[in-house]
């Protein structure tokens, strides 16, 4: 009995420890997210008026559809607004 549940133990370990190494649920961007990526990475050719006007676009975005805050790409959004104008209170 012991063997069958250490057997059955380290199957599941093995198909845990697999299963790790790739993400579960994947996760589309929206076409939004993307452009609003697209753009953050330009921040730094824009002015300080533009990067405010973007800011103020995607937060009005995320507000206005709540699950964009779980993109995959809105913490790569949000540490870009933060390179650009050096603050830390840009969305929470």
């Amino acid at each position: 009995m012991k063997k069958l549940l250490l057997s059955v133990a380290a199957v599941l370990l093995l198909g845990l420890a697999y299963y790790g190494e790739k993400p579960l649920l994947t996760q589309n961007s929206l076409p939004e997210m993307e452009e609003f990526y697209n753009e953050s990475l330009h921040l730094d050719q824009m002015s300080q008026d533009s990067v405010d006007n973007y800011i103020v676009k995607v937060k009005g975005f995320t507000i206005s559809r709540p699950n964009a805050k779980y993109d995959p790409l809105y913490s790569d959004i949000k540490e870009n607004i933060k390179k650009k104008t050096k603050r830390d209170y840009f969305i929470y």
